[in-house]
């Protein structure tokens, strides 16, 4: 039930693209398995950008966001740029599937009753957040249209220390 609640509130506005400058938390701290079975932490990538997007393989923005992420890591992952795609889907035969047919080059994390996004008092799906350098929070995007890209482009660029686009 608490399930159901969370993917409906989270589908509610899936439609939405709100980037926030004043981030809801100071930091994004959890522990979550890979689809490979590895445990894995935005701690884990100290010193480096981690984007953290919170998904789902039923909602289509977060679909339609996953080419670009793509596009951002093979673009700045040198620059020490990371990306972390946190799933809610309950089935894990789902995110495979969704996985298989439109393959990414970042990890994918499982979270299948939702406790970060529901901790956290997310509403829509999906949601990016990006981390500093110094592990601090810096921005909150809500949804994701095409539109959104040069500006979470920006916000990478910008805690990157990126000048060249």
């Amino acid at each position: 039930m608490r399930r159901a609640v969370i993917a409906a509130l989270l589908s509610t506005a899936a439609c939405a693209s709100t980037p926030k400058s004043a981030p809801q938390a100071e930091t994004l701290e959890f522990e979550l398995p890979s689809t490979t079975g590895a445990a894995v932490s935005p701690k884990s990538f100290a010193g480096k950008v981690v984007l953290v997007d919170f998904w789902a393989t039923w909602c289509k923005p977060c679909e339609a966001s996953f080419p670009f992420y793509d596009e951002l890591v093979k673009k700045y992952g040198e620059q020490g740029f990371v990306m972390l795609a946190v799933s809610v889907d309950e089935d894990d035969d789902a995110v495979a599937r969704f996985l298989e047919a439109k393959p990414v080059s970042f990890t994918i994390l499982r979270d299948p009753a939702g406790t970060v996004p529901e901790r956290l008092d997310l509403k829509t799906m999906p949601t990016a957040v990006l981390i500093g350098r110094d592990g601090a929070v810096k921005h909150i995007h809500e949804g994701f249209v095409e539109e959104d890209r040069a500006a979470i482009t920006r916000m990478v660029e910008e805690q990157l220390g990126a000048t060249d686009p």
